[in-house]
């Protein structure tokens, strides 16, 4: 194929500010986020651009920067028709990220930090750069979305690039739709966390399996991060043997962490010491739990979130 000259960066919003909040440090709390410019944010995306335009060959880069917005932003009258709520689905969903406001100076900086990340959102807009967010839709659901939807309305003659650190993108890869994200990746001569380009190449080296069955392997795994356990006794080796031996789907990933359990735990099912029916249907509740938590894009989704989703997307590729 030869070289392709156009790039759509999607960008996760929250994650990118919440990083430049970090490099600014207490200012943001001490001088609060109206007096703090946005420029930290502006050369973090800035210098993504040109590096991409240098490293890539690229001779456009056109940004499309998500946002997580909160359920309570939602309109009373607007209805959440997502196939999948993970909120609703499982109650204890990022409950580890809830602010209990018990430390005063903690949940000062969170609202610090998150005015001056719509600071900069509401200056992106003004200066004409597309913005995506939807109450209660999270950016990896509508970063999901809109690389697959430029993909095919482009005849994927454009690249897709997602920027991210969520390992959950990874399942969003794919080198014949020319679609990778750019992750902090620790460079094995130096040991420097470096932004670095992954393709399906890279997914395999790092997580040890291929993109096809990284949603397995995030369900069996778990998600430390959006607070639900994965199976015990498989975040190493043994899981990723598991996840191989699948097909990557739902019904052959159970199959062959029950066939594996069952081997693990033999001595102890002949002697009573293992109900191993309950054992079993235990274990499928939680992976089919996490299954569904692990997924992301348009069925996490309501109707009106995917009409901004598709609107956005219709807005990026005018500027191509």
């Amino acid at each position: 194929m030869g070289r392709i000259s156009k790039c759509v960066l999607i960008v996760d919003g929250n994650n990118i500010s919440w990083r430049a909040a970090a490099i600014v440090g207490d200012d943001l709390t001490r001088r609060g986020a109206d007096n703090i410019p946005t420029t930290m944010i502006d050369s973090m995306l800035n210098k993504r651009i040109r590096e991409m335009k240098s490293d890539e060959w690229y001779d456009e880069v056109i940004p499309l920067v998500t946002f997580d917005l909160p359920s309570s932003m939602r309109d009373a009258n607007d209805l959440d028709d997502a196939k999948i709520n993970r909120w609703t689905f499982y109650t204890d969903y990022k409950a580890n990220r809830r602010d209990d406001h018990e430390d005063e100076e903690h949940t000062l900086e969170i609202n610090e930090r998150n005015a001056w990340r719509l600071k900069w959102e509401n200056k992106l807009a003004n200066n004409g750069t597309t913005v995506l967010g939807h109450p209660g839709t999270e950016a990896d659901d509508l970063m999901s979305y809109t690389a697959d939807r430029i993909s095919k309305l482009t005849d994927d003659d454009v690249d897709v690039a997602l920027w991210t650190s969520d390992k959950d993108l990874m399942q969003v890869v794919n080198d014949d739709k020319r679609v990778f994200m750019y992750r902090k990746r620790k460079n094995r001569k130096t040991g420097v966390m470096e932004e670095t380009k992954v393709d399906e190449k890279e997914v395999l080296r790092e997580k040890g399996v291929p993109v096809s069955k990284m949603r397995a392997q995030l369900a069996l795994l778990g998600d430390s991060a959006d607070n639900y356990h994965g199976i015990m006794q498989y975040g190493g080796k043994r899981g990723v043997n598991v996840v191989n031996a699948s097909d990557g789907s739902y019904p052959s990933l159970l199959d062959e962490l029950l066939k594996d359990e069952e081997k693990r735990l033999a001595r102890k099912i002949k002697s009573g010491e293992v109900d191993w029916p309950s054992f079993r249907m235990n274990v499928a509740d939680q992976l089919d739990r996490n299954w569904t938590l692990a997924g992301c894009g348009a069925d996490y989704m309501g109707s009106t979130a995917l009409e901004m989703a598709d609107a956005a997307v219709d807005d990026v590729i005018t500027k191509l």
